[in-house]
C-alpha cells in the first residue's frame, strides 16, 4: 500500500512541507513509513495506535474540518515511532499531544 498525502498545514517541525508518500512497511503489522516529496531523505515511522497502544483514543471530532472529512471514519489515526534506550516512545500529533514511552517488550504487550 503506498499513497500520497498532502497536509493542509505542515506537521509540526516539519514546515514547510506538506507533501508525502505512506507506505506500508513490509512484513510489519500496521508499521508504515512516510517521506516527503520535497526532502526524500527525510522518512519517519508510523503506526496504527488502536492495533498497539490500548489506552489511545483521542478525540479528533474538532479537527475532522481541518482534512475536508465529516466523520471519524473518514480519516485513519497514526503516531511517529522512535526508539530510544530500550523504548519505544510514540510522538502523537495535535493540541496537548504528549509523548508517550512503553517498555522494550512493545506497546500494549505484557
Amino acid at each position: 500500500m503506498t499513497s500520497q498525502l498532502r497536509f493542509p498545514q505542515s506537521l509540526p517541525g516539519l514546515a514547510p512541507l506538506t507533501q508525502f508518500v505512506l507506505s506500508a512497511v513490509e512484513g510489519a503489522v500496521s508499521l508504515y513509513s512516510l517521506e516527503a516529496d520535497e526532502l526524500p531523505e527525510l522518512k519517519l515511522f508510523l503506526m496504527d495506535p488502536a492495533l498497539h497502544i490500548r489506552d489511545y483514543a483521542p478525540d479528533i471530532r474538532a479537527h475532522l474540518s481541518e482534512v475536508d472529512a465529516v466523520s471519524a471514519d473518514q480519516v485513519r489515526v497514526l503516531v511517529v515511532v522512535n526508539t530510544a534506550q530500550g523504548e519505544l516512545g510514540c510522538q502523537p500529533f495535535g493540541p496537548g499531544a504528549g509523548e508517550r514511552r512503553y517498555p522494550s517488550g512493545g506497546p500494549g504487550h505484557p
